[in-house]
């Protein structure tokens, strides 16, 4: 083994061992914050947006409006506003509104999951 692979692995190694400490360091609210801004990229559809970019202070208000024929939708409110949002919602709710559509503004939305037999 050269020089270069040496450094090379011990590179890959430092960086797996920071990425693992920094993953056990982070709080559920941490992770589901990151999840929610760079995996699932929540705001995409559920932030609306001005001329310039997502509007300040309106981060998840919903109101995006998707017009796909045969499609009409409006992206809901998913902030913790107990009024407007999903703030009276539990855990559990969310999670199924997420993975099955089944409760909540979700479940008119075809976008978040595959059903059998489609594309």
């Amino acid at each position: 083994m050269n020089t270069r692979s040496i450094h090379r692995a011990m590179a890959v190694l430092a960086l797996c061992g920071a990425t693992l400490a920094a993953g056990a360091a982070e709080t559920p609210l941490e992770r589901g914050r990151y999840l929610m801004q760079f995996i699932v990229a929540c705001g995409n559809c559920h932030t609306p947006q001005g001329p310039n970019g997502p509007l300040v202070g309106m981060e998840l208000a919903g109101g995006l409006r998707f017009e796909e024929p045969p499609f009409s939708a409006v992206a809901p409110n998913i902030t913790p506003d107990k009024a407007t949002g999903i703030g009276h919602w539990t855990d559990a709710q969310v999670v199924t509104a997420i993975r099955d559509r089944a409760a909540g503004p979700l479940r008119r939305m075809p976008l978040h999951t595959r059903r059998p037999g489609r594309a």
